[in-house]
Order: structure tokens, then C-alpha cells, then sequence
């Protein structure tokens, strides 16, 4: 089947586009030892609501989102904390075992490099660096969790005692 030059154009011109929006990585992701050390802070949130008016900022701007922090892991302590994003209503839990998560939660897979949904009422992990948990593409920096006994809370505790005695 002969494919006519205009449709193959418009193909090629879709996967041109398609292709200049992929994330892609030149080394594998690190390791979540290395996510870890390299965090400036470590919280575990809660996602309460829009921080401001989202769409204040203009069209395509996302707004930020205001988090209630229950617990510090690693750094300042904070009551409160903002990031850059869009509230939902579904659930995105990581589908990766604790202790070898290397990617980001099916929401950052989608060509977006960093997963920036997040449910209303939902935790979630948020392994900061720079003000921002979206500092290294594709990785696990921002995970929704089930509350303080999740897996992934647990290992990176059990990570950040390890580091602490050095064992």
C-alpha cells in the first residue's frame, strides 16, 4: 500500500513534535541512595488545595499547590509547603518495589519528565532540592504514599539512619 506524500509528511511532522517533547535521560536515573543524598530536604505532605487562584498566572502557568507537612525526614523543618502543579481526583502510586525505585509514578511517564498531578487530600514524598521536587527528570522526587508506614517512607528512613551511624 502506497502511503500518499502528504500523509507521510504530516506523519513524520507528528513524531518530529512528539520527539522534541520526550524527556530523555543520557545515564540511567540514580539510585535512591543517591536521590536521597542529593535532596536538600525530605518531607512527608499532605496535598490541602490551590495555594493561590490557579489560572491567575496565565493560560498554561500551573498553579501552586499548598501542602500541609507532617513530618520533616531530612532538612528545615516547615508547617507548610507550596510546589508547582495541578490538583486531581485519581490516585498515581508508584508501581515500583521501595527498595529499587528508580522511576518516577505513572503520571511523569507520559513524556512530561516529572509527575505534577497531584490528588487533593492525597501524601506524598517530596524529596526537595533547590525549592522544587521536580530536579531530576524522571525519577522518584515527588511519590504519592499511603501515610507514614508506606514501603517507600520506610526504606528512606531506614536509608537516612543507615547514612546517619554509617552502617
Amino acid at each position: 500500500m502506497m502511503i500518499p506524500a502528504r500523509a507521510f509528511a504530516a506523519m513524520a511532522a507528528l513524531l518530529a513534535a512528539c520527539s522534541a517533547n520526550a524527556c530523555l535521560l543520557n545515564a540511567p536515573p540514580p539510585s535512591a541512595e543517591t536521590l536521597i543524598a542529593r535532596a536538600d530536604a525530605i518531607y512527608l505532605a499532605t496535598a490541602v488545595g490551590y495555594a493561590g487562584e490557579p489560572g491567575k498566572d496565565g493560560p498554561g502557568v500551573d498553579p501552586r499547590i499548598e501542602f500541609s507537612v507532617q513530618e520533616t525526614l531530612k532538612g528545615p523543618k516547615l508547617a507548610r509547603l507550596d510546589v508547582t502543579g495541578r490538583l486531581t481526583d485519581q490516585d498515581d502510586f508508584n508501581d515500583e518495589p521501595a527498595g529499587s525505585k528508580r522511576w518516577i509514578r505513572q503520571a511523569g511517564r507520559t513524556g512530561s519528565c516529572f509527575a505534577t498531578r497531584y490528588r487533593q487530600g492525597g501524601r506524598f514524598l517530596l524529596l526537595i532540592r533547590n525549592g522544587s521536587p521536580y530536579w531530576q527528570a524522571l525519577t522518584p522526587t515527588n511519590e504519592q504514599v499511603t501515610g507514614p508506614a508506606d514501603p517507600w517512607v520506610a526504606w528512606i528512613k531506614r536509608a537516612l539512619q543507615r547514612k546517619k551511624t554509617g552502617t
